[in-house]
């Protein structure tokens, strides 16, 4: 009994301690609303936490399948960094996070709020549908979907890929390998360095201010307009264009001719193979 009453005090003593200091640890399925000030917050297994009104964290850190959730209506949550493992999920909904890193095979949605920085590595994923981010840095297969919302610059390396379909860009940096398709929404300036590749899907495509079309393949710098599949008219600036770097125009039509041509041809060679 004696021994037992020592353990209890002895849990009682570190829960407190952990509570005077501002630190959570969470693991298995726990799950906390953060109202207060934490100087650290760690979430393990499939434990969930939920930044609400009046409560911030300096440094978190999520891991495994654990889930942050970013529901501040207004004001700082995230103080300085939320690093994001393996297959740990940050969802910010409202509320200021200064700095996500998500890395492995983590994924971040951004449906509001404010994100001073986002670097990404590893093949972690982020959705993008809403709110405004300071800037965006991808490397090592991380990706980008942005359907919504707005980013000031956003800058991809290496064999990252970036998907637009939606939202407002200021300045798009693809380099490395970086694979970048664009679909929709508006993208202010762009620059394509080294070996990196930009497809824009949409038609009525003109090139004005140096730039120039070769068919879909894009020349030089200058002015990019044209239309996407809704009819909505853009146009953007590629202020970089280095030599390694490929940019294509590739109205929708055209590709689904030459998919439908390629399709009858080898329709024809399995005819003329089966006789």
């Amino acid at each position: 009994m004696k021994a037992r009453n020592i353990l209890t005090v002895a849990a009682l003593l570190l829960t407190v301690a952990g509570a005077a200091s501002g630190v959570f640890v969470l693991t298995g399925s726990q799950h906390l609303d953060v109202t207060t000030y934490h100087n650290s917050g760690d979430l393990y297994g499939s434990s969930t936490a939920d930044i609400l009104s009046g409560g911030s964290i300096y440094y978190a850190n999520v891991n495994d399948n654990a889930r942050l959730n970013v529901r501040r209506p207004s004001g700082l949550a995230i103080h300085d960094t939320v690093q994001v493992n393996n297959a740990g999920q940050v969802a910010v909904f409202s509320g200021s996070v200064h700095f996500l890193a998500p890395n492995h095979t983590s994924a971040v949605d951004i449906s509001g709020g404010r994100v001073d920085h986002l670097g990404a590595d590893g093949t972690a994923t982020t959705d993008i549908s809403g709110g405004s981010i300071g800037r965006i840095d991808l490397c090592e297969g991380s990706s980008v979907d942005m359907r919504g919302g707005d980013v000031s610059v956003v800058s991809s390396g290496y064999s990252s890929a970036v998907d637009i379909s939606g939202g407002w860009i200021n300045h798009l940096i693809a380099n490395g390998t970086a694979t970048v398709d664009i679909s929709g929404g508006s993208v202010s300036q762009l620059s394509a360095g080294q070996t990196s590749s930009v497809t824009f899907h949409g038609y009525d495509f003109g090139a004005t201010a140096g730039l120039s079309l070769n068919g879909p393949v894009v020349l030089d710098t200058g002015t990019l307009t044209g239309k996407w599949f809704d009819g909505t008219p853009w146009a953007i600036e590629i202020s970089q264009h280095d030599f390694g770097a490929t940019i294509l125009a590739i109205p929708e039509p055209a590709t689904l001719a030459l998919l439908a041509l390629g399709g009858l041809a080898l329709i024809r060679r399995r005819r003329q193979s089966g006789r």
